[in-house]
Order: structure tokens, then C-alpha cells, then sequence
């Protein structure tokens, strides 16, 4: 820590709430000291910065040589907890992005293994005018929906299949032929 930081961490010791210091530029100012934040070694405007004074010479982002930080004083504890947080909050985020893809490739994966199983005993039983279109999970097991050569709800033509599904899985499949948005019945 250099000198002067040393100095000035002695007088925020004191709990003073304000303080009479020079800014920079040369002007003399009373201010409140929490808002202190370092001081400025430049030789064209040497003093002591205040929050809104460095935010306005954008000291942080410029990453200014001539600037010492006063790392003792309650904005800078303030400050570094906040970028801990956004590195935290960060990690989350990316940690909850990464559970919901490994989710969605989970359920995929159990879709992909349920639509396999199901065309294996469709072509067991013979059945090719039989198309699945997608599996949903619900709370008594899952529904198959598909599509066939028929314009109608022909569930009752490929229950075989469901009772197979059942069987293997030991979950409840329940067929629906899917429709259009006009309410007709898709066909292949």
C-alpha cells in the first residue's frame, strides 16, 4: 500500500463522517468520506477523487496510471463485492444453461429410445402405414403421436403397438392420431 493510502486509511479510522480535502484541479471541498475513493498523481491535477468524479474522468475503464486507489474505503469494499457477485451470478447463469441443455439431451435421448422402440414393434407386427411424430411425457406416462394412411382417429389399429410399449417400458403409452389446425385428421 503506498504512503499516502496509509495516511488517509488512519483518518477513515477515525469514522469522521466528512472532510475537508483538495481535488483535483486544485479546489478545496468538504466532502463525505465514504465518497472518497483515492487520489490522482498526475501532475497537471493532482487531488483526491471522488466517486463522481472519478466516474467522470472514467479512471476504472481507462485503467489510469496516476491513480491510486484508497482500497480501504467502503466503495471499494463495495465494489468488488458487486464484480464477485457478477462473476458468481455469471457462473450460474452459464451452470444453469449447461443443466438445461443436459436436460433437453436427456429427454431427447428417452424420446429417441421410445420412438426406436416403437417402430421395432411396429415392424414386428407388420405395420407400415405409421409414422410417429413426436412423444410427450405427462404424468401417467406418455403419449405417442403420429400419423397414417387413414383420415381418421385410428388409435384402435395400432394398440398393439401401445400394449407392447407398456409392456417394456412399464409406463403408460397412449396413441392419438395427430390433427391439423383445420381438425382433420393428418394423413402420410
Amino acid at each position: 500500500m503506498c504512503p499516502l493510502a496509509e495516511i488517509d486509511t488512519e483518518y477513515l479510522k477515525t469514522n469522521e463522517p466528512f472532510r475537508k480535502v483538495r481535488l483535483i484541479g486544485g479546489a478545496y471541498a468538504t466532502v463525505d468520506t465514504p465518497s472518497i475513493v483515492g487520489f490522482c498523481h498526475n501532475p497537471d491535477h493532482k487531488g483526491t477523487l471522488t466517486v463522481s468524479i472519478m466516474n467522470e474522468h472514467d479512471c476504472i475503464a481507462k485503467e489510469c496510471f496516476y491513480f491510486e486507489k484508497y482500497e480501504d474505503y467502503p466503495y471499494w469494499q463495495r465494489y468488488y463485492r458487486r464484480e464477485e457477485l457478477k462473476v458468481l451470478e455469471k457462473a450460474k447463469k452459464k451452470r444453469r444453461k449447461e443443466n438445461q441443455e443436459k436436460q433437453a439431451a436427456n429427454v431427447k435421448k428417452k424420446e429417441d429410445e421410445i420412438i426406436s422402440q416403437a417402430y421395432k414393434f411396429a415392424a414386428d407386427l407388420n405395420i407400415d402405414n405409421f409414422k410417429i411424430i413426436s412423444v410427450h411425457k405427462n404424468e401417467a406416462g406418455y403419449t405417442i403421436f403420429y400419423i397414417s394412411d387413414v383420415p381418421e382417429n385410428d388409435w384402435y389399429n395400432f394398440r398393439d403397438i401401445a400394449f407392447r410399449m407398456n409392456r417394456f417400458f412399464n409406463k403408460k403409452f397412449t396413441l392419438k392420431h395427430t390433427k391439423l389446425p383445420d381438425g382433420s385428421y393428418a394423413v402420410i
